[in-house]
């Protein structure tokens, strides 16, 4: 195959005559790259902790919280795994390729009738407040709750997790990476949320002598103190949700 071709987008591959609900999304997801589908599960967490630290008590809103981070990633079924896990810099082109996905999930999830707050996540997850980012053409508020919690939530995984391209970053430090980009990247008033959620996760790991915890145990005390109430704790049993 040419180099280039390996990294256009394209969801064509996909058939929806027999895609029709999310569950089906979700398995195409979890087999396409399932590396991935693990990372939106750590995005369905915090989105569902940021939105709790919010406010949110309703739970069919949570639970909507919840999807918008579980399927913000949709759209990389248009990209090939060799294209999601490149080890190196983009080229131009890849690059321009890879914002495709933004766009491609929302036109995913609209064919399986998902709600508009999960599809405005995937379309929008990548628009920062400053109205920079891609597809761009929001600023502020006028960018979907569901997206500008998940700008958050996403970007809290990237840093925390190991990738084919970069080691983890410090969970200790994964308030103050986000923070230097509040008002630019990130919504203020969530960022205070989640900061909040930090301040107590680390308090936890505190009381059992753990100052810089892995993520894997971050993670562990996120569930435990915000995911409590919800019924499915883990990547591994998501599709007893649907």
């Amino acid at each position: 195959m040419n180099q280039n071709k390996k990294f256009l987008y394209d969801y064509s591959h996909i058939d929806f005559s027999n895609t029709t609900s999310k569950k089906d999304i979700l398995v195409l997801l979890i087999q396409h790259d399932k590396d991935s589908f693990n990372y939106s599960f750590n995005t369905a967490a915090f989105n569902y902790a940021i939105a709790k630290e919010l406010g949110v008590d309703d739970p069919t809103d949570l639970r909507l919280m919840f999807e918008s981070g579980l399927f913000h990633d949709t759209g990389k079924l248009g990209m090939i795994p060799e294209f999601i896990n490149f080890p190196g810099s983009y080229t131009l082109m890849m690059y321009n390729e890879m914002k495709k996905h933004a766009q491609g999930g929302s036109e995913i999830l609209e064919k399986v009738n998902a709600d508009i707050e999960i599809v405005e996540a995937a379309k929008y997850h990548h628009c920062n407040i400053d109205g920079s980012g891609y597809p761009g053409g929001l600023y502020g508020k006028e960018i979907p709750l569901s997206a500008r919690i998940t700008r958050i939530s996403d970007s809290l995984d990237a840093y925390l997790s190991k990738r084919c391209y970069k080691e983890g970053g410090p969970a200790k430090e994964a308030l103050d990476d986000l923070k230097q980009y509040t008002g630019t990247s990130y919504d203020e008033e969530l960022i205070k949320c989640f900061e909040a959620i930090h301040n107590q996760i680390m308090k936890e790991c505190h009381l059992i002598g753990e100052d810089r915890p892995s993520q894997k145990m971050y993670m562990h005390f996120l569930v435990r103190l915000y995911l409590y109430d919800f019924p499915v704790k883990n990547a591994k049993h998501i599709l007893e949700l649907f």
